[in-house]
């Protein structure tokens, strides 16, 4: 009988050394986790997070202790206006460059449908203007379809590059025509003076394509 019992003793001895199943752990929520993801671990080297990261963003951003964060310039056109104090509504003025060429400025009543230069220089002895997309000035207007013909007005300068130099404008047999001061002008063209009007195609109010003439300062 206590031969017996010994196998069974033996077997529940096991039993009792027998370790029980581990706990599984909690785990963390999916929120925990994203959070987790989100802030890696810094640098030993530098201390700060590795390039992209929200942390790396934040150092960028970082200024010294007391000055106010300062959001960069988007352009160095925006920089060079904020230095001056210029607004960034102000219209443009001709670049040094530019200075020594005549041009036509879109009036200030204008409201063209389309795109259109507000300055036009006359920076070639012979320019072509017209609907034409070969015309070395494109114009057209949604507002009144074909009021612009495909070759419709020629500005030129005469002995350019002289003190004696001056500017004259043509029309080249336009439907609509062109007009200096309100008066219609034809192929054998006009001088112009600083302060003239000019106008392309139908008068209309307000008018799409009204110009006003400047030339080079001396």
């Amino acid at each position: 009988q206590a031969a017996g019992q010994g196998p069974r003793c033996f077997a529940m001895g096991t039993a009792r050394v027998k370790k029980a199943p581990a706990t599984p752990k909690r785990r963390k929520s999916s929120e925990a986790a994203k959070v987790k993801a989100k802030r890696p671990a810094a640098s030993p080297q530098t201390g700060r997070a590795p390039r992209g990261s929200n942390e790396s963003l934040l150092s960028r951003e970082a200024v010294a202790p007391g000055s106010a964060p300062k959001e960069p310039p988007s352009s160095a056109k925006e920089a060079q206006q904020e230095a001056d104090g210029a607004s960034s509504r102000e219209p443009e003025a001709p670049n040094s460059s530019e200075l020594r060429f005549a041009f036509l400025r879109l009036s200030a009543e204008c409201r063209p449908s389309t795109k259109v230069s507000p300055l036009i220089y006359f920076n070639k002895e012979a320019l072509s203007l017209g609907r034409m997309p070969s015309c070395d000035v494109q114009m057209d207007s949604s507002r009144f379809p074909q009021m612009i013909s495909r070759q419709h007005a020629r500005l030129v300068t005469r002995k350019m590059g002289t003190p004696l130099q001056e500017w004259a404008i043509h029309d080249c047999k336009s439907l609509n025509g062109v007009t200096v001061n309100g008066e219609a002008i034809g192929e054998d063209g006009r001088t112009l003076r600083t302060g003239d009007v000019v106008n392309f195609g139908k008068r209309s109010s307000p008018p799409e394509f009204e110009f006003v003439f400047e030339a080079p300062q001396s």
